[in-house]
């Protein structure tokens, strides 16, 4: 009885495990689309609620980041620039001397004149310097908030990892152990002739192969682990160290989470991330420039004041003030000038367009990260819950049996092989669902150009 009931279990998980991949729960549509109309608007990465990081963690990123404090240090450029944007240029001084008798000597010159000469700026012209170097500013602003969600999304998804593989790697241990287990029972039996040699060799085989995925699990858990520590930025403080270690060990044997909310609303995913704003701001900044264009070509006007020694008509040394006044005349370039305006017209249009594009490219990749995150949602839910934890129940039910000679050893490796294919791919879809997640991020970032190294 015992024996059919565990063949029982190994015929559901083996069918658990091997349909997991298509598998869809019905009515999940209509559940994802209320579960995305309550969402907040300032939205977090899913996978952020799932994996006990701790807030110590997410602010030293926040805090060391190298990406983030480059960012940083640009929008603060950006805001000097709009300090120094739309003032006058600089003051400059002229000298001038005529009828210089003889030589290079100007102290004999019959008329010298010194003044300060000055430009000054429209009105037109120094606003639309100031709306483009604002328009810098609010660029600058929506790169941080872009790159830091990303770079969140992305310190999820490597915790994922870490305590998924750090799962995996207990699971297989303890594989591993069921095996070994075994292994001692058939040597005992094949001592006295009741197991044939294929059979040792055979679990030989099979915890060769489990014991080298546990390697395997190992050195995802440590790449994970290095992630992490690049994300949060390298550190020489031996506190902070003993401090991240800890925290990683923390995660590292914690258990995952499998429970999943709805991937958040495309468009108010769009809304909070601050690509709106940056696209916004970069046809405002083209615009901007146009003005620029125009208002440069506008009448500019020069006057200078200083004073004048001069010789009069009695031969006599005389001073007195020297005014001068200009102005541009644009109407002697009209041709070219209305060419310039015209391409920067266009420019500004191209852009606008680019970034009409650029979001409805970035609409699609948004949509097939949500997919493949609803579709990871749809393996995890395949599972029961009870099944597996029955199944697990009845290990040690199916090893006494083993050893007692009612289960075979062919049927004691397919109902473990079944068991541990089942737990984890549990847990590689829950994987599959914090990439999915940190590609809804890197997505926004590229549509963005805000890669590592990027400055647009």
């Amino acid at each position: 009885m015992i024996t059919h009931h565990i063949r029982s279990i190994v015929g559901l998980v083996a069918v658990l495990g091997g349909s997991c991949g298509w598998f869809l729960v019905p009515g999940l549509a209509s559940g994802q689309s209320r579960a995305a109309a309550s969402e907040p608007r300032t939205l977090r990465p899913a996978a952020r609620d799932s994996v006990n990081i701790g807030d110590g963690l997410r602010d030293a990123l926040v805090a060391n980041n190298p990406e983030l404090l480059a960012r940083r240090l640009a929008l603060s450029a950006a805001e000097a620039r709009v300090r120094a944007a739309g003032h006058r240029p600089v003051a400059i001084l002229v000298a001038e001397a005529e009828e210089i008798p003889r030589g290079v000597d100007i102290s004999d010159a019959g008329s010298l004149t010194v003044g300060i000469e000055q430009e000054f700026l429209s009105g037109a012209l120094r606003s639309s310097q100031r709306n483009a170097a604002t328009s810098n500013v609010t660029v600058a602003r929506a790169a941080i908030a872009i790159t830091q969600q990303r770079l969140l999304a992305s310190l999820d998804r490597h915790s994922v990892r870490l305590s998924a593989w750090g799962t995996i790697a207990r699971r297989l241990a303890a594989e591993d152990g069921i095996f070994a287990s075994a292994e001692g029972s058939i040597r005992g039996r094949f001592a006295v002739g009741d197991a044939r040699y294929v059979d040792v060799l055979r679990l030989r085989t099979e915890r060769l192969r489990v014991q080298a995925d546990r390697a395997a699990a190992i050195t995802e858990v440590r790449a994970a682990r290095a992630a992490i520590t690049g994300l949060v930025g390298s550190t020489s403080d031996t506190a902070t160290g003993r401090q991240l270690r800890a925290v990683l060990d923390s995660i590292e044997v914690s258990p995952l989470s499998l429970m999943l909310m709805p991937a958040p609303d495309i468009d108010s995913l769009l809304a909070s991330s601050g690509i709106l704003d940056m696209s916004a701001a970069r046809v405002a900044r083209a615009a901007a420039a146009q003005r620029v264009l125009v208002a440069e070509q506008g009448r500019r006007i020069t006057a200078s004041v200083g004073g004048q020694r001069f010789e009069d008509q009695r031969g006599g040394i005389s001073f007195g003030p020297a005014i001068s006044f200009s102005t541009s005349l644009p109407f002697t370039a009209r041709r070219g000038n209305r060419a310039r305006a015209e391409a920067a017209r266009l420019e500004a249009r191209v852009v606008n367009a680019e970034e009409r594009s650029t979001l409805a490219t970035l609409r699609t990749i948004l949509s097939i990260a949500r997919d493949r995150h609803e579709a990871a949602r749809a393996r995890l839910s395949v599972y029961e819950n009870a099944l597996l934890r029955g199944a697990r129940e009845e290990r040690e039910n199916a090893l006494a049996t083993f050893r007692t000679g009612e289960l075979s050893l062919t049927e004691l490796l397919d109902f473990e092989r079944a068991l541990a294919r089942a737990e984890v791919d549990r847990i590689h879809a829950r994987i599959e669902a914090a990439e999915a997640m940190e590609d809804f991020y890197n997505g926004i970032a590229e549509a963005a150009d805000l890669r590592p190294g990027s400055s647009r």
